[in-house]
């Protein structure tokens, strides 16, 4: 796992959540309880909405990621917005070359839950990445991962960009 603090310029977050942020009702969104396989839902009883980013959005936010991503034939990212009781069961993205996630949450406390947790490859520890603003955290190496329950006292969503590369 690699961890790349300031990944993306703040104005461009600001761009990105106010223009696909505005209505989880609108078309295009999808319900993780819906779409994801049940081994993924395992423990989850909450849901994560996610959109895909296309277009203007998804290029300027690819080259300003692009130094810190591998080489991929395709690129997929969509905005995830993890209500209260959503998480992400231990799981590799097996069906991807690599995975990383972008986090949008100006702050976040660790009582909130969502935390993302992998076993080191190496080690075979399990480490831990609290939701920090801006922060590109890569999976490379097909680690298992998961997200802890976000928690119902948490003021906000988590929200995050998931990116996948083929």
């Amino acid at each position: 796992m690699k961890v790349f603090k300031d990944a993306v310029r703040e104005e461009l977050v600001t761009r990105i959540l106010s223009e696909l942020l505005v209505d989880q009702n609108q078309y295009g969104w999808r319900s993780s309880q819906a779409c994801w396989n049940k081994e993924l839902r395992k423990g989850i009883v909450g849901n994560t909405n996610a959109l895909r980013i296309e277009g203007e959005l998804f290029d300027e936010l690819f080259t300003e990621l692009q130094p810190h991503l591998p080489g991929a034939k395709e690129v997929v990212m969509q905005l995830y917005v993890w209500g209260p009781l959503s998480g992400i069961a231990m799981h590799n993205d097996w069906f991807h070359a690599w995975g990383a996630t972008l986090y949008l949450n100006k702050t976040w406390d660790p009582d909130y839950g969502g935390l993302f947790i992998w076993r080191d490859r190496e080690s075979q520890e399990l480490r831990v990445q609290l939701p920090e603003y801006a922060t590109l955290v890569l999976n490379d190496n097909r680690e298992y991962h998961m997200v802890t329950p976000v928690s119902t006292c948490a003021e906000d969503d988590r929200v995050t960009i998931q990116i996948w590369g083929k």
